[in-house]
């Protein structure tokens, strides 16, 4: 019995050397950009909020004015975009195309299903309306790189993570609906790649992302204000480790 004790005791010491040794300098390196697309809503640049004030912030909530009691996203990072149209829109969402960019192309299919611009509103109104011909910036919690990362990381199973947000659903005031197809954000998230240098991330492929905790990801003071202009396209390095048996993600830099 004790030398059973003492076999499954060496087991256990030696797992948790591999799954420490296993997450050491692992990073996810998150890489997110806009796409050209032949939607009647383009997305014209981020908006970011400035790192100089502040962390990530946990999502602050207030009213936009004119549209009731519909709350939106305050500080966090901001999508502009651009209606292209004579009618107003009603609702716009996003999707982030996510996948990994280092693989072959014969398997490097787009994992979908990372709604931006999407949450509940429990029957109210769209805060998502833009004028007709008009531009609107909205924030999204989703578009924060930690909330970024680790869904990506556990939807790809890679820590090298390309982002390209698309539009995919425009519901217009008079009743019409547009929407991308499979197709199209295949090809839309290959084409985005040509705006990054990609040999910098090397896969780890020893640790198992679909494990990451979602509940971990630094957010520590508030942002207050924000960087001046938009950019196409913004990037940030997360540190992964295991903490109390669970794998998490640290503070991401970006």
């Amino acid at each position: 019995m004790w030398i059973r004790r003492l076999t499954l005791g060496a087991s256990l010491a030696l797992f948790a050397a591999f799954t420490a040794s296993a997450t050491d300098n692992v990073v996810l390196n998150l890489f997110v950009t806009t796409t050209k697309q032949d939607s009647p809503v383009k997305i014209v640049g981020f908006r970011l909020p400035n790192s100089a004030t502040g962390d990530e912030g946990p999502s602050e909530m207030a009213e936009p004015p004119e549209q009731g009691p519909v709350l939106v996203c305050r500080w966090c990072p901001q999508v502009l975009l651009r209606n292209t149209t004579p009618k107003q829109v009603k609702n716009v969402s996003l999707q982030g195309l996510m996948g990994d960019p280092n693989r072959p192309e014969e398997i490097n299919e787009v994992v979908h299903g990372m709604g931006i611009l999407t949450e509940s509103r429990l029957g109210q109104p769209s805060p998502y309306v833009i004028a007709p011909n008009g531009d609107a910036n909205f924030g999204d919690n989703g578009l924060w790189p930690s909330s970024m990362a680790i869904i990506a990381a556990s939807a790809v199973n890679s820590n090298c993570l390309h982002v390209a947000v698309a539009v995919w659903r425009v519901e217009f005031s008079d009743g019409t609906l547009w929407m991308s197809d499979r197709e199209q954000e295949q090809s839309l998230w290959k084409e985005s790649l040509k705006q990054e240098n990609t040999n910098s991330c090397k896969d780890s492929s020893a640790v198992d992302l679909k494990q990451l905790h979602r509940g971990t990801g630094t957010r520590a003071l508030l942002v207050r204000d924000f960087m001046s202009g938009t950019t196409q396209s913004y990037s940030a390095a997360c540190p992964v480790q295991w903490v109390n048996g669970e794998l998490s993600m640290g503070h991401c830099a970006w």
